[in-house]
């Protein structure tokens, strides 16, 4: 918010110096660059039929693009998760002792930690 609010105050006060200097309160020669800053128009490329149409199609494919790796980056913690690949990356030791310690120490402790043998018995 202060990030946000400090660049309102600086464009407010550019702002403010501008139009200060358009009405040649500062100088008569600044008073002419703002004049010829206000008769500067932009040129829109967008405006070609060729090129709105390349953009119109190009953008929602990148915006495709972006979500689907996203879902498919989630999807793959998700599925890993799930089946125990980070629990059995983190616990070694623990599928020397027990054969299914993942199923064992979610349904058992619920905490997905393991614990060592059958239930630390």
């Amino acid at each position: 918010l202060k990030d946000f609010t400090a660049l309102m105050f600086l464009s407010e006060t550019d702002n403010i110096f501008f139009r200060i200097a358009s009405n040649g309160y500062i100088s008569s020669e600044l008073q002419m660059k703002s004049m010829e800053a206000r008769a500067i128009k932009v040129k829109n490329e967008s405006a070609n039929s060729d090129s709105h149409a390349k953009n119109f199609l190009l953008r929602p494919a990148i915006l495709l693009f972006i979500t689907v790796a996203m879902i498919g980056g989630w999807l793959y913690i998700v599925v890993n998760q799930a089946n125990g690949t980070y629990f059995e990356q983190r616990y070694p030791e623990c599928y020397l002792m027990v054969p299914n310690a993942f199923q064992l120490a979610t349904n058992e402790f619920g905490d997905g930690i393991c614990y060592g043998g059958p239930l630390n018995t």
